[in-house]
């Protein structure tokens, strides 16, 4: 954004003031632009992470229901006694 600050104030006319309050209307535009864009690239990684997640959670849940029907009455080794 400073780069097209320094382009515009290259171009616009150094003594109209006329010119600075549309060097600002038009800075206010394109950092809401920026803005608007930034959020709706948030929300779309944040919903692609939401259905990635709840893929791996349903493979997880899966995996220990598995485990738990091929071992009835027994606990999964919790860790204990390895080396």
């Amino acid at each position: 954004m400073e780069a097209a600050a320094e382009t515009l104030s290259l171009i616009r006319p150094k003594n109209d003031p006329a010119p600075h309050a549309v060097h600002e209307t038009v800075e206010r535009a394109v950092k809401a632009s920026i803005d608007r864009l930034s959020a709706s690239i948030l929300d779309e990684v944040r919903r692609a992470n939401e259905a990635t997640l709840a893929k791996i959670d349903e493979k997880i849940q899966n995996a220990v229901t598995e485990v738990l029907k091929s071992a009835p009455g027994r606990r999964p080794n919790r860790g204990k006694g390895r080396e």
